[in-house]
């Protein structure tokens, strides 16, 4: 193989390992949703409630990032993405 195919080969190895991770943490934030549905089963009562429960997760995470703590910022990066999600079903319907 020519450099060109080399690198295009490298370039959609990369691509999928992309797609392949985004996947994992997409896993991550659906377990989370599941945990945060069956912990807290009542519908968010609309915008303004899932605006502060996000906002909540996001400043947690802010914490953790501005105290160098990668594994708490991953971990309420999670919930931050979770918590986005059941905004979008739940607050913004």
């Amino acid at each position: 193989m020519g450099m060109l195919e080399d690198d295009l080969d490298w370039g959609l190895k990369q691509e999928r390992l992309k797609w392949e991770k985004a996947d994992s943490v997409l896993a991550e934030v659906r377990a989370e949703l599941g945990r945060a549905w069956k912990k807290f089963p009542r519908p968010q009562s609309g915008p303004h409630e899932g605006y502060g429960i996000l906002k909540e997760e996001f400043d947690e995470c802010w914490d953790d990032i501005k105290a160098n703590n990668s594994v708490g910022a991953r971990a309420e990066a999670i919930q931050v993405g979770a918590m986005a999600v059941r905004l979008i079903l739940e607050g913004l319907r």
